[in-house]
């Protein structure tokens, strides 16, 4: 795989609306969510998610994003991943780009298991010829064979997870984010799918994993970028990007 993916950010911020404090039921008035969306944007409340931010990520990185709860790790995933977009600055993204963030988000209970296949590969944009011949694989590793033809609805749920998480990592990836660690299933299926997903890492040229478990950051990533806030504090390799987060240092910046 030549290497030339890339992720490079230039004062990127992003923000939402933040609720209206006047509480009027929908009952009352059917049209206010409506017309709140299409207000004037300059007499609206915004909340800032992201703010300011300048990074540039390369071919053969390997980071960590480190942050307390609402830091905005999960937020810069999605920035990345194009499910949320810039509100100013930009973002470039060079690199075909694998999220892990929700891997049963968008499975369809009343389908059967191969009929589920199609949409969720279809989501990940592959053709229906490459997910045709990617099913047997799928099936065999999800350990699904017996009831593939079966409405998903029917599965218990770490029969759901193996089976979205088999079709999430069944083509490897340029650019790969993932939000925590995925270990589903008992613990055989576990050890399976962790060195599924080593092997998944390894074949990405980018690595985006956001955690709180340091043990695992050590293990995989060789770079940290600490968030606070929105805002990125700290940006170095991954052992002094964790000293510094565990540390005053971040509590004051």
């Amino acid at each position: 795989m030549a290497q030339t993916s890339f992720i490079r950010a230039h004062k990127l911020s992003t923000s939402i609306p933040r609720r209206s404090r006047q509480r009027s039921s929908l009952r009352a008035n059917p049209f206010s969510v409506v017309q709140s969306l299409f207000s004037d944007r300059s007499r609206r409340e915004f909340r800032t998610l992201i703010s300011d931010m300048n990074f540039e990520i390369k071919a053969g990185d390997r980071v960590g994003l480190l942050g307390q709860n609402g830091a905005g790790k999960t937020t810069l995933l999605r920035l990345i991943a194009g499910a949320l977009v810039p509100s100013s600055g930009s973002l470039e993204v060079h690199g075909v780009t694998q999220k892990l963030l929700s891997i049963s988000m968008g499975m369809e209970p009343e389908a059967t298991g191969i009929e589920n296949i199609y949409l969720l590969g279809y989501c990940t944009g592959l053709s229906g010829e490459e997910i045709k011949q990617l099913i047997p694989e799928i099936v065999q590793f999800a350990e699904l064979e017996a009831v593939i033809q079966d409405p998903v609805h029917t599965y218990s749920s770490g029969m759901q997870l193996r089976l979205a998480f088999a079709v999430a990592t069944a083509v490897k990836p340029e650019i790969l984010l993932l939000d925590e660690w995925l270990s589903t299933g008992d613990r055989f299926f576990v050890q399976r799918s962790n060195e599924r997903l080593l092997n998944h890492i390894d074949a990405s040229e980018i690595l985006v994993f956001a955690s709180h478990s340091v043990s695992t950051l050590v293990k995989i990533c060789t770079r940290g970028l600490v968030l606070k806030a929105g805002r990125i504090v700290f940006d170095g390799n991954i052992e002094s990007a964790i000293a510094f987060y565990e540390s005053d240092d971040y509590q004051t910046s």
